[in-house]
């Protein structure tokens, strides 16, 4: 298994969540999903926090920042606009 810097595992989370639109992890199910040690794990989250990458639901689990949140000034297609 090859060795990552912590500027690598940053780089590899941030690919895994812009890959998969819609991930919603605990902190547990990153640890295992990138076979991280637990408190590594935890550290890399909280820099992707600060750089406003991730953000952290009241149920524990961490993901893109402003995902699955109304983009201002976009407009809602109503049954009527479809053809």
């Amino acid at each position: 298994m090859p060795l990552w810097s912590f500027d690598d595992l940053v780089s590899r989370i941030r690919s895994e969540y812009v890959e998969m639109p819609g991930l919603w992890l605990t902190a547990d199910q990153a640890t295992r999903l990138w076979g991280l040690d637990p408190n590594q794990c935890k550290e890399l989250l909280q820099v992707l926090i600060a750089q406003d990458f991730l953000t952290v639901r009241a149920d524990g689990k961490y993901g893109r920042a402003g995902e699955g949140q109304p983009v201002a000034g976009t407009a809602r297609m109503q049954r009527r606009d479809l053809p």
